[in-house]
C-alpha cells in the first residue's frame, strides 16, 4: 500500500501515533497469537494471546516444516502471553536449541485450533 501511496495524496490533517512497549506487546486480534520478534532472535521472542474467554484448557504447539511436533506446552487460559515474564528461546521438548529456519505454530483452546502463524528462527 504504501508503494501506491503518494505524498501528495495523504490527507493535511493531526494523526494519532500508539507507541506501545516491548515488554506489553502488540494487543493481539480477538482468538489469535501474534508472535515477537519474527524472526526470532538468540534473545529469544513472545507470544501474545486472546483466548476465548470461556477457554478452560489451551496450549501452543510448534511444528518444523516436515510436520513433526517439535514443542508444546499448556497455558493458562487466562494468560495474556508465553512465557509470563521474560522471552521464550526455542527449544524442543527436551530443553535442546532448534536449528534456525522455519516453524508453524499453532495455538490450541479446549481441543480446537484458534490460530496459527509461520516463525523463523535466526540466532
Amino acid at each position: 500500500m504504501a508503494d501506491e501511496t503518494l505524498v501528495k495524496d495523504i490527507p493535511d490533517e493531526p494523526y494519532k501515533i500508539e507507541v506501545s512497549s516491548t515488554t506489553d506487546g502488540p494487543p493481539p486480534p480477538s482468538g489469535s497469537v501474534i508472535l515477537g520478534p519474527n524472526p526470532v532472535p538468540a534473545e529469544g521472542c513472545v507470544f501474545w494471546l486472546d483466548l476465548p474467554q470461556d477457554s478452560v484448557q489451551a496450549k501452543v504447539m510448534l511444528f518444523n516444516i516436515s510436520g513433526r511436533l517439535v514443542f508444546e506446552t499448556e497455558i493458562d487460559p487466562d494468560a495474556t502471553r508465553f512465557p509470563s515474564g521474560g522471552t521464550w528461546n526455542p527449544v524442543d521438548q527436551d530443553g535442546v536449541p532448534l536449528a534456525n529456519g522455519p516453524y508453524v505454530y499453532v495455538l490450541v483452546a479446549d481441543g480446537k485450533v484458534i490460530s496459527r502463524g509461520k516463525m523463523v528462527i535466526q540466532r
